[in-house]
């Protein structure tokens, strides 16, 4: 009977494939934003990413003494995020929209993914970052 049996079973059948992966998933959705979109979210993670490090520069560069200070740092300063702020564009550009010149476009992927989760996260830091200097700006002496 045992034969028969085996006989009358189906042949194996392979488990399903996992499902995708977080990262994958967010990279589909951000693959079907309009290409003006994930410019522009590339141009505000380059910004938030400058906007950082600049307010963090500015910070060190404010509790210096001031006679210890050349002339022009703030010109140096300013031009330096210029082209970090050029540089985080275009990583993003890169990332989010590709350098692909054939006929079917670039697909963003998990750098994609990677780069808007680094953005958020130092948005978050900075802002939370701000409020606590601003409390203690404002707060008893």
């Amino acid at each position: 009977m045992s034969k028969k049996r085996a006989a009358a079973r189906k042949p194996y059948d392979p488990p399903p494939p996992p499902p995708p992966a977080l990262l994958d998933t967010m990279a589909a959705r951000i693959a079907r934003l309009p290409r003006l979109v994930r410019m522009a979210l590339a141009a505000v993670v380059s910004a938030v990413i400058t906007g950082a490090i600049g307010i963090s520069a500015f910070t060190l560069l404010f509790q210096l003494p001031v006679n210890q200070l050349p002339e022009n740092i703030l010109s140096l300063m300013l031009l330096g995020l210029a082209v970090v702020g050029v540089v985080m564009y275009w990583v993003g550009w890169r990332v989010m929209l590709g350098f692909d010149f054939d006929e079917e476009p670039l697909q963003p992927g998990r750098a994609a993914v990677l780069w808007l989760c680094f953005g958020m996260i130092v948005l978050i830091v900075a802002i939370v970052l701000s409020i606590v200097a601003a409390l203690e700006a404002t707060g008893p002496a």
